[in-house]
Order: C-alpha cells, then sequence, then structure tokens
C-alpha cells in the first residue's frame, strides 16, 4: 500500500497551486460558425446585425465544417504501482502488449533483442506494473502534436488494485469503431498517450474526500495527436472564383509561405491549422472565420471604423465585431485606438481587447481596469486576456491580482504568469509523480 504522508503549513505571504494541463475539448457542432448574441430578442434583427459585420468575411461566404472530436483507443503499461499492480494480463491482450513493450524498448535501442524479450516479459509479469485500456476524444481541426487528456482504467480481468502514483507507458492510439454485435474494430494508430496518471480527490467545505474509483485515472495533456486533421470550408452554391479568392485570402494571411487552404472543388476548401496554432487550433478558425475577403487598406480602415460604431449600438454583435477587426490586423490598431478612453464600457473593453491580441501596450491599462473592477461584466474575461496577452506589461496587474479577494480571480492571474513563467513564481518539480507545484507571492489569504 502506497502512502502519502501531508504536512499542515500555513506560509505568510505565498499560496500554493499544482499545475495541471487543462483538458482540450470540442463538441460535435460547428463551433467555429459565427451566430447572432443569445440576448438579441428578434432573430431576425439579430441575422441582420450580424450580416452587417460578417458579409464580406469567410464566414459570410462559406460555412465551417469536420467540426467533430475523434475517438481514439488503446492499451498502455502503467508502471511504479508498488505491489497495487497485476501480474496477470487477459490471454488475448498478452501477446499484442508483448509486441507493443518490444516495439517501445526496441526504439530505445539501449536493448539487444534477447534482452528486449526478456525485459517485456518481466515487465508484463510484475505487481508493479498494470494493464490498462486508454481513450480520449482528439479535438477537431487538431495540428499534429496537439495535447489532449485521456483516460485510462485497469482491463476487466487484473487484480489490480490501484493506479495511483502510476505512470503510463508510451502506447499507440487507434481509431475504433463498435459493430452491431458490440465488438471492437480497430483502425490504424492516429495519437499516442504517456505520461503521470492523476486521480481527483474531491474535498467537500466540511472537510470530506471523496475518493475516486482507484482502478482509473486521468492523464492530463497525456495524449499526442499524430495526424494533421483539416477542416473544411463548404459554399452554398458552387463558384470557382469565390473558391479561389478564399483559398488565396487564407493562404497569403495565415500560410507564412505554406498552403494551408486548398480548393478542392467550387464549393470545398480543405483547411489545415498552422503548427504554430498547435493547442490553440480554436483560435485560428474563429480567425479564418471573421476574415475580410479582400486586403484593401482602404477598404479595411473604413470597414473598420464602421464596425467600431456598432458597438455603440444597443445589443450589438460584440464577439463578431472584435473578431472580425481582429482578423483585420494590425491595421486596425490604429482604428480601435480611438476608442480606449470610450463613455461606453462595452465599446471600451473590445476596442482594447482587438489592441491587446493585436499586441498594442496602450491597451492593457484599458484591460486591466476592467480586471480590477468586482462590479465588472467583463472581469473574469480580462484577467484571462492579459493571461493570454503576449504584451510583457500585462504581467503587471497581474502580479496585483495575485492578492484579489475573489480566488478564481488569483487563479486566472497565476495562470497567465505561469504561462509566462515570470520570475516571481518558484517552481518546484515533484519528479516522482511527473507535477509541478508554483509558489506564488501573495498578501492574501494563503490557498
Amino acid at each position: 500500500m502506497t502512502h502519502t504522508h501531508k504536512r499542515r503549513f500555513r506560509p505568510s505571504r505565498c499560496w500554493i497551486a499544482l499545475v495541471l494541463l487543462a483538458a482540450i475539448g470540442g463538441c460535435s457542432q460547428n463551433k467555429y460558425a459565427p451566430s447572432a448574441d443569445p440576448d438579441i430578442g428578434d432573430p431576425l434583427e439579430g441575422q441582420a446585425k450580424l450580416a452587417a459585420v460578417m458579409g464580406d468575411t469567410v464566414g459570410g461566404a462559406a460555412f465551417l465544417t469536420g467540426g467533430r472530436q475523434l475517438a481514439v483507443r488503446g492499451y498502455g503499461l502503467v508502471v511504479g504501482l508498488g505491489r497495487n499492480g497485476s501480474k496477470e494480463c487477459p490471454e488475448p491482450l498478452r501477446d499484442d502488449m508483448l509486441q507493443e513493450i518490444r516495439k517501445r524498448l526496441e526504439t530505445g535501442g539501449v536493448y539487444s533483442m534477447q534482452q528486449v524479450r526478456l525485459t517485456a516479459v518481466k515487465l508484463l509479469s510484475s505487481e508493479d506494473t498494470a494493464v490498462v485500456e486508454v481513450t480520449g476524444l482528439v479535438p477537431p481541426g487538431a495540428c499534429r502534436g496537439a495535447r489532449f487528456d485521456v483516460q485510462v482504467r485497469a482491463v476487466a480481468g487484473s487484480d489490480t488494485r490501484s493506479l495511483e502514483g502510476g505512470r503510463l507507458y508510451t502506447c499507440s492510439l487507434h481509431i475504433f469503431r463498435v459493430d452491431s454485435q458490440g465488438g471492437i474494430t480497430h483502425g490504424k494508430a492516429v495519437a499516442t498517450a504517456d505520461g503521470p496518471i492523476f486521480q481527483n480527490i474531491v474535498v467537500s467545505a466540511g472537510g470530506a474526500t471523496t475518493q475516486p474509483d482507484e482502478r482509473t485515472g486521468l492523464v492530463l495533456g497525456g495524449g499526442r495527436n499524430l495526424v494533421v486533421r483539416p477542416m473544411e470550408l463548404m459554399l452554398p452554391s458552387s463558384s470557382h472564383r469565390l473558391a479561389r479568392q478564399i483559398m488565396n485570402r487564407i493562404n497569403e494571411h495565415f500560410g507564412d509561405g505554406e498552403k494551408i487552404a486548398d480548393a478542392m472543388s467550387p464549393n470545398r476548401i480543405v483547411i489545415k491549422a498552422p503548427p504554430r496554432w498547435r493547442n490553440k487550433e480554436d483560435r485560428f478558425y474563429e480567425m479564418v472565420m471573421h476574415l475580410p475577403l479582400t486586403r484593401d487598406e482602404g477598404y479595411l480602415v473604413q470597414k473598420a471604423r464602421a464596425l467600431v460604431k456598432l458597438l455603440e449600438q444597443p445589443d450589438p454583435v460584440a464577439e463578431d465585431i472584435a473578431l472580425t477587426l481582429e482578423a483585420m490586423g494590425q491595421m486596425a490598431v490604429s482604428v480601435v485606438q480611438d476608442y480606449y478612453t470610450h463613455r461606453h464600457r462595452t465599446v471600451r473593453y473590445f476596442a482594447a481587447r482587438v489592441g491587446l491580441r493585436l499586441r498594442d501596450s496602450a491597451a492593457v491599462d484599458v484591460i486591466a481596469r476592467e480586471a480590477k473592477q468586482q462590479n465588472s461584466p467583463f472581469r473574469t474575461a480580462a484577467v484571462a486576456e492579459l493571461g493570454s496577452s503576449d504584451v510583457a506589461a500585462a504581467r503587471i496587474p497581474l502580479r496585483e491580482l495575485l492578492d484579489d479577494p475573489d480566488t478564481d480571480v488569483r487563479i486566472l492571474a497565476y495562470e497567465g504568469l505561469a504561462r509566462h513563467n515570470d520570475e516571481t513564481i518558484k517552481r518546484y518539480w515533484c519528479k516522482q509523480s511527473g507535477f509541478v507545484v508554483d509558489v506564488v507571492p501573495s498578501s492574501a489569504r494563503p490557498i
């Protein structure tokens, strides 16, 4: 049995958090298609407002398809279980597991073939190890190398007691299909998985803990996609000219010399997210859908001014307006800067958000004010924007927010600073578990 010793302490100026890789999700719907603001009561009015914003963008001419998660499955070996593992492996799996282990050992290039065979059998027959089923969902539109969470579960028929403290050896994940009789057929390997097992222990307000099923666990960010998952832009009616225009516009704006969009027919364009957008593919497709179809600077300046004016109207489709301005690129900064001090909070915030995402340091103060005001409807979003910004000055208000009375705000501020490897954070590696403990300076109550 593995025992964990805990010591109580109360540091006077710090709080501690575990760094966990966030789950990468998706949905079966087209999450990238622009939609009307849900607060708009009249659907026709909402569609008219949306058309005024999106009419001359990619999203106004085409819709995005292929936004489904890809279910993957495989079997792997968890090690480091002490005596909580199992020597048993169901017979149909044993040969496959031995082959998988040998393949991984051979890839390392440090064993002779005889040693590989002996080591594979020894690993599989140890109480320190357990054979597990590994499942996950690859996000839609994922780049090669994109990360996702996987679930591990001790296989039925084994006497594994617990996966606590274990680590999943690298294993292959396959596309699979369930037939009408309930049988499972595996396709080609499209991903791999490895990493430390995380088991969530929920602590209630009264101090009681809810233990999870000890034979299951998560590997946070442990899945790695091996194949590019393209999406498709579909035109409502066939047009060679429009399909080529959209393809060329996307390639010149996002391609960096690489062809990432390809018009396969008059109404179908295949598109893949570039590697620099890995693990933020959803943002890439948002930008694609809001990209103006023209690159004429004079027109775009006029359009940008008209879009900011639309923010002043009652119930604007603010998200789509801001994303369209952002997709215009640097030329939009000179337009939105004039609205950083606008009398209306919505106009100020979204204009500054566009500026911040386009690396305008002058926008930091505007977003920071919203992040610090407890009654701001944009507060949480503003803290997250500061945390994801590449403007160095955004770290200053994040450090101040570590002292905020709102725990959620403090955690968001910490996550933003951790993303930038801010020098105020002291990082300690827990090598056995593979997790990290960050000690963060704060004068507020320890978490």
